[in-house]
């Protein structure tokens, strides 16, 4: 990999750190547009970069992509 995941993450504008940290809890498109109060059009736009700057093609690979780069802890049992 070219850019260590920490550096990709640094990529991200707030916003689209915003629409990756709810895209990894799982929130839709339209979720996330409400949450932050912009059109699902704009979402799209951000999930685009978003995907672009982690060069990952879906939210499975989105949230593979948080875990490797240490954003969830074992759960506990």
């Amino acid at each position: 990999m070219g850019m260590s995941e920490q550096n990709r993450l640094a990529s991200l504008t707030d916003r689209e750190f915003q629409t990756f940290s709810l895209i990894v809890e799982g929130r839709t498109t339209r979720e996330i547009s409400l949450e932050l109060g912009v059109s699902v059009r704009t979402i799209e736009h951000h999930r685009r970069h978003v995907y672009e700057k982690l060069q990952v093609r879906n939210v499975a690979e989105t949230v593979r992509y948080a875990a490797l780069a240490g954003w969830f802890s074992p759960a506990a049992r």
